[in-house]
């Protein structure tokens, strides 16, 4: 482990405009990153921390379906008078609001029976056409009285009521095809239809986004439980998007609950049978009804197992998920719970990230500076843990930059690697040209912190040294030629002794040259001794040559 002085010199020693380049550059192109794809990058991460943490209670909302105690000769659109009946019971027991997550069309066929309400025993009571006799003797089938409005409720329970946009354009045709005169005098001029859009972002199939328009659902919900507080429940976030294919829809990101698909009592989580809440025996409704007092409710027209209006979700997709889709009215009481409790998954502010991108980057390149491959390795897992851990383990500041900071962290110390690299390859190929290969290999396995021990050896030496030297230089004069003179002599001549016969250069001064062979032990000292003689051998012939 390097020292703290140790440490500061080996930066002080590296090429400060490299250490700066390289914490700007990687700074700069994390940054852009992160700015031009936003969380995208790290979905593979936030949606498995959003199942982590997922929802686990429903404080404000609760959802009513189509159970199984409704019997199956009750088709979808003969017990919407189940329904309405149950919307009745809800608002007298102090229930807030409801939507009937259904698209319905005003033209119904009349002509059919309806269910009214469930006996105890289970048996449907059934609003039943009637037929009127003509004067040619012929049954004249009339609408059953239900036929006549399949969703009638009292006036009172009217303006708490909201349904999903009806078909096939059949919105223009008067409200009492549905909800009977009086209760259709009480629908208010704008009218009772709210938004069931599931806004989406970059045409991706999985659902994370909730719709904050003040014409969906979900807005009207919570103007009908929290209309005190609304304002401050949707004012804009810093982390707010523009969703939806044409970008024009406002949304926030969702924070999820475990997908249920059966009846709960449990307090926590209202999922309740509209059988009950429709029951021919009042006191058993009402009682029922109690529980979802102060909520707002979710009217869901099928099965709680059926496969109609399910979303892919990360409970679906995400890493650790139960691999389940989302029913569509569950997806829409996680949205009210969401903006009810203010608890959607954020990323951190723009200043915390920033500051977090600087730090990496200085890090990144430092580290890279003071450490190997191996400990920068072990120092991005670690950084990963840490991000990981702050988008698992915080249960509103989730999204934090996994991704683009990996990226920055990489830039950083990889550039300072890839720097280290060339260096030391310039390094070696210097070492490789003046310093003899035994004496590399010596010193080579050294540690960084190790420093080489002298030691004692037994060496045959080989001295040479030139006749006249010193009357060729003063003809020669020019120190120039003087040098060029002994490099090419000591080109042609004396490195062939190192190459060849494996002689280690000691030292050369002038004209002089001074060569050894280590004698090993389990080495035969006769073998050294010829190889020293014949490089001495070939060194006078070289000479000779060279001169000539």
């Amino acid at each position: 482990m390097l020292g703290f002085k140790p440490a500061l010199e080996k930066i002080r020693l590296f090429n400060q405009s490299i250490l700066l380049f390289s914490i700007t550059s990687a700074l700069l192109i994390g940054s852009l990153v992160d700015y031009s794809f936003g969380n995208k990058l790290d979905y593979w991460v936030h949606d498995s921390a959003i199942v982590y943490q997922h929802r686990a209670e429903w404080k404000h909302s609760g959802i009513v379906l189509l159970d199984d105690d409704v019997p199956l000769t009750v088709g979808r659109k003969q017990a919407m008078p189940l329904f309405a009946r149950a919307a009745d019971r809800l608002i007298e027991a102090g229930a807030k609001g409801i939507f009937l997550d259904a698209r319905m069309s005003k033209q119904l066929e009349g002509r059919m029976p309806y269910a009214r309400c469930i006996e105890p025993n289970g048996s449907v009571q059934w609003s039943t056409p009637t037929c009127s006799t003509p004067q040619n003797n012929q049954c004249q089938v009339n609408n059953s009285a239900l036929g006549n409005a399949p969703l009638k409720m009292s006036a009172e329970t009217i303006p708490f009521f909201r349904i999903a946009p009806y078909l096939n354009e059949t919105g223009n045709l008067p409200d009492f095809l549905l909800y009977d005169w009086d209760a259709a005098m009480a629908v208010p001029p704008e009218g009772i239809n709210a938004s069931d859009h599931l806004v989406t972002f970059d045409n991706t199939p999985i659902a994370r986004w909730l719709d904050l328009r003040s014409n969906h659902a979900v807005y009207h919900l919570i103007n009908f439980s929290h209309k005190d507080q609304i304002d401050n429940i949707y004012k804009k976030k810093d982390s707010d998007l523009l969703c939806n294919e044409d970008y024009s829809a406002p949304c926030r990101r969702i924070r999820l609950s475990i997908p249920h698909y059966e009846i709960s009592l449990d307090t926590k989580r209202l999922i309740l049978p509209v059988s009950t809440l429709a029951s021919c025996d009042i006191s058993v409704a009402q009682k029922m009804a109690a529980l979802m007092k102060d909520r707002v409710i979710i009217f869901q027209t099928t099965g709680p197992t059926e496969s109609t209006d399910l979303i892919i979700t990360a409970m679906t997709m995400a890493f650790f998920s139960p691999e389940e889709m989302t029913p569509g009215s569950q997806y829409i009481i996680d949205a009210i719970e969401t903006l009810i409790n203010q608890d959607s998954p954020q990323p951190p502010t723009n200043i915390v990230k920033a500051l977090l991108f600087f730090l990496i980057a200085i890090f990144s390149v430092l580290l890279a500076v003071l450490f190997h491959q191996g400990a920068l390795f072990l120092f991005a897992l670690l950084l990963f843990l840490i991000l990981g851990s702050l988008c698992f383990l915080n249960p509103i500041m989730q999204l934090w930059p996994v991704t683009a900071s990996m990226l920055i962290y990489l830039l950083g110390s990889g550039q300072i690697l890839t720097m280290r690299l060339i260096i030391g390859s310039k390094e070696g190929l210097l070492l490789k040209r003046y310093i003899p290969e035994q004496v590399i290999d010596v010193l080579m396995p050294l540690k960084g912190s190790e420093s080489f021990t002298q030691r004692r050896s037994e060496v045959v030496v080989l001295m040479s040294d030139l006749a006249g030297y010193t009357t060729v230089t003063g003809l020669l004069q020019d120190p120039t030629l003087v040098l060029k003179l002994m490099n090419d002599y000591l080109n042609e001549t004396s490195y062939i002794l190192q190459e060849k016969y494996g002689g280690v250069l000691e030292a050369y001064v002038g004209d002089m040259v001074c060569y050894y062979w280590e004698v090993k032990e389990n080495t035969r000292t006769t073998a050294i001794h010829q190889k020293a003689l014949f490089a001495g051998i070939e060194l006078r012939a070289l000479q000779k040559k060279f001169f000539n």
